[in-house]
């Protein structure tokens, strides 16, 4: 039986993450998932926590946050996948506010499809269509000089002039989507 992690951000969305975990959970326990469920507890802490589930063996890692739970959970998973040959897949339910990646990705943003999208596709990529990343090939996020940071999803990028640079590598990351989704 796949193993499946549920990592969900309470303060995504402000507030709403914590909210809306019991909904989550309540409804992949009535879709049939057998899965564990966190909430990550500070800045980084998805990252570690994903990365922790890939090296103990899970198949999916579900980050239900925003953006940055998001980031977090591919980074870890990203780090996981250079460590060891296990393969874990990346699961999305938006409970954040802009929730751009998921929107990109086609994730349903109601959470109830998501969940039937998580519980359908228990932890494997087999017979689901992938998206590939072609057009951004690296983004930059700048702090005001100063004292201002940059925010993203109620998290903190960086800090007083400081830059953040993401590289995002075309081809390497596939995302899961359902076959009904494909033609929005």
């Amino acid at each position: 039986m796949p193993k499946n992690l549920i990592l969900v951000n309470p303060i995504a969305g402000r507030g709403n993450g914590a909210k809306l975990s019991p909904s989550i959970e309540t409804t992949l326990k009535h879709l049939g998932l057998d899965f564990d469920l966190r909430h990550t507890e500070f800045a980084g802490h998805a990252i570690q926590l994903a990365e922790q589930a890939a090296a103990h063996g899970y198949d999916l890692v579900v980050a239900a946050g925003g953006d940055s739970t998001a980031n977090e959970v591919l980074n870890g998973l990203m780090q996981a996948a250079q460590n060891s040959s296990h393969e874990c897949a990346m699961g999305l339910i938006s409970v954040g506010r802009g929730n751009d990646f998921a929107f990109g990705a086609r994730v349903p943003a109601k959470l109830q499809a998501a969940c039937i999208t998580i519980a359908s596709m228990k932890g494997t990529q087999a017979g689901h269509p992938t998206m590939r990343t072609d057009r951004v090939a690296q983004v930059t996020v700048s702090a005001l000089k100063g004292s201002l940071p940059a925010h993203a999803d109620g998290e903190t990028l960086c800090v007083a002039g400081e830059s953040l640079q993401a590289r995002i590598v075309p081809h390497a990351l596939q995302i899961m989507i359902p076959q009904e989704n494909l033609n929005q």
